[in-house]
């Protein structure tokens, strides 16, 4: 959310903007700002986010923790994308096939995917989809939540 939002805002995210709920330590992020920033990204309906996004009907709101540097996702490994091939689609659209390299793990493509963005102009562009392509080469770390 915070990279979306210093996007859309035009400036950083700041922790103190949302109180902390001492019981759990996660801000909130009140649903009409948090469904405004990533609506405006994504093309997802407001009841798919909320279900996807652990929305709290309670507190009409997102829980949010800043990254810290004692999370468990600083043990994952570093990687970094390498397109290898761009294709123009009938609809618009365009579609980046990356290899994903991981040199900690010692390979040249710990996976593929191919990840599809639609142009708006002005140097914008918008998430359309992304897919990992089936391969026995791929090795695909777990996806460790911030959020526990």
């Amino acid at each position: 959310f915070e990279n979306f939002y210093q996007l859309k805002e035009g400036k950083r995210l700041e922790k103190d903007q949302f109180p902390i709920d001492s019981s759990n330590e996660n801000r909130y992020i009140p649903a009409d700002l948090f469904e405004t920033v990533m609506q405006s990204y994504f093309s997802i309906t407001k009841e798919n986010l909320r279900e996807e996004a652990m929305f709290e009907q309670k507190k009409e709101a997102y829980p949010w923790q800043e990254m810290r540097s004692n999370d468990n996702c600083v043990a994952m490994p570093y990687m970094d994308p390498d397109v290898t091939a761009v294709k123009k689609n009938a609809d618009g659209t365009v579609t980046l096939t990356i290899d994903v390299i991981c040199l900690e793990k010692n390979n040249d493509r710990a996976f593929t995917h191919e990840l599809t963005l639609r142009e708006l102009g002005g140097g914008k562009v918008q998430y359309v989809s992304n897919a990992i392509v089936p391969g026995e080469h791929n090795v695909v770390p777990g996806y460790i939540y911030r959020l526990q």
